[in-house]
């Protein structure tokens, strides 16, 4: 073996030390960097979610308020009249409610819809409504209630229902949950984020 002399093995020592050292530090530095952004980015991404869900807690809030102020003329008070009467005051309480769906359902089964569907000619629901959750859920509140989502009876779309008891039945105030769909997309352009909402047993949407 060359024998390269107490100095120069020492230099070549120093040396090598330098690099592990920088190479430690670079390291370390590295970690603590990446650390912190993933702290950052949690962080911002909590922040985030908390924010929506505010905005969407209040709007539904707002619309339960809305719809409980409107069951409180029927309380003691019966609705009468007619089919068209009906269809028109689902109507008058989508536009009150600024939605664009509103059904007035009745003991005896009938519920009048503002808008058609197969299972809605003419705005009648063909059935009994009473067998519905949402209508049993605004017959049993002793306010307006949120109804949990659930698929329509077209069984194509979610909707989320606010109902109120009234003395011949219930109201309701509907929206569908497509509008939960942008704030998952929006949330979805955070790099490295995948958004989803949940009900308390079931995915809704991503």
């Amino acid at each position: 073996m060359r024998n390269l002399g107490f100095r120069k093995l020492l230099l070549i020592s120093i040396v090598a030390l330098v690099v592990v050292s920088v190479s430690a530090s670079s390291y370390i530095a590295y970690v603590k960097q990446k650390s912190n952004l993933v702290e950052l980015i949690t962080q911002t991404n909590q922040e985030y979610v908390k924010s929506e869900a505010e905005q969407i807690a209040a709007q539904l809030n707002e619309k339960v308020h809305g719809l409980d102020k409107l069951g409180q003329h029927f309380d003691n008070k019966p609705i009468t009249g007619t089919e068209e009467d009906f269809i028109e005051l689902t109507h008058i309480f989508s536009k009150a409610m600024n939605l664009n769906s509103s059904v007035v359902a009745f003991t005896n089964g009938d519920a009048y819809w503002n808008q058609t569907a197969k299972t809605w000619p003419n705005h009648k629901f063909e059935g009994d409504v009473t067998t519905r959750g949402w209508y049993q859920l605004g017959r049993q509140s002793p306010s307006a209630a949120i109804s949990e989502p659930y698929l329509g009876s077209e069984g194509d779309v979610y909707w989320v229902s606010i109902v109120r008891k009234t003395m011949s039945g219930m109201i309701s105030a509907d929206m569908q949950l497509g509008f939960l769909n942008d704030i998952a997309k929006n949330a979805n352009e955070i790099p490295g984020a995948v958004a989803v909402i949940l009900n308390h047993d079931c995915l809704i949407d991503q």
